[in-house]
């Protein structure tokens, strides 16, 4: 009997571990699957996966990564307070984390809270300064405020950084566009539909051709992109400004007002017509 018990102790003493195995295992198995369903979309599924791992293992290690793609899932899905919330509390755990300060960034940036996406993404610089989308997003805060000189300087540092990375092409388009160096913006342009047909590429190549003279191009721009966006405003603006190097006056008109109604400034439109 003595012995009995002292066998039963011994296997009572091993349970946890096994029990902690197999915690492991599921735990693995959830955040599989919860990448799973991120990759096909199915944020809902992902988030709950997600949640059943953190409620699993409360104090594992892994868990301030797990929270912020549980932020980033329900930012996916359109709940931006929640994912912000969400992901101050991982970093909170994880401080220095640079992936959950710029996950956090970008859902600042897509609530328009601009300071405190820039504070984020100082933050990651002063962590690691090769990271290239601090300098695309202060670079374009830049541009968009007027600061031209502070803008070259972030999209040269973003330049040496990823010299053909997505950001880089599209800070470099812009920077062209703004500063009205037609020829130089065209092929970044160019570049960027070939990886995404979208809207304000369209225009911005065709702004591109219309100050080039190159009206047939501009013309088969604009009627793409108002294709994907009927309702754009830049692309009819592009457009108007074309009927009036055509002489269609009314046409043009026409267009300005149509800009107008999608949400262009009045005098941006005047401005350019007149």
């Amino acid at each position: 009997m003595k012995r009995l018990i002292l066998i039963v102790v011994a296997l009572a003493a091993l349970l946890p571990a096994y029990a902690d195995k197999a915690d492991d295992n599921i735990y693995m198995r959830m955040v599989s699957d919860a990448d799973e369903a991120i990759a096909k979309g199915n944020f809902e599924q992902a988030e709950r996966y997600l949640t059943d791992a953190l409620n699993l293992q409360p104090t594992n290690p892994m868990n301030s990564m797990l929270i912020s793609n549980l932020g980033m899932v329900r930012y996916y899905m359109g709940q931006d307070s929640l994912a912000l919330v969400t992901l101050s509390h991982a970093h909170n755990i994880s401080p220095a984390s640079v992936t959950i300060l710029l996950n956090r960034a970008k859902v600042y940036a897509s609530m328009r809270q601009i300071d405190e996406a820039l504070e984020d993404y100082n933050m990651v610089t002063e962590l690691d300064s090769t990271v290239a989308k601090p300098y695309f997003f202060r670079g374009m805060v830049s541009l968009n405020s007027g600061d031209l000189p502070a803008a070259i300087h972030q999209f040269d540092s973003l330049q040496k950084l990823d010299p053909q990375g997505y950001d880089t092409t599209l800070a470099m388009a812009q920077l062209y566009l703004v500063t009205e160096q037609w020829e130089k913006a065209l092929p970044y342009f160019s570049t960027l539909l070939r990886e995404e047909q979208a809207p304000e590429f369209y225009s911005g190549r065709a702004w591109c051709y219309l100050h080039k003279g190159d009206l047939a191009e501009a013309a088969d721009d604009i009627a793409r992109g108002l294709k994907i966006s009927s309702a754009d405003p830049e692309l009819f603006l592009c457009r108007a400004y074309l009927n009036k190097l055509r002489y269609r006056s009314a046409d043009s008109l026409h267009d300005a007002e149509e800009a107008i109604k999608c949400g262009a400034d009045p005098k941006r439109v005047s401005r350019i017509l007149h």
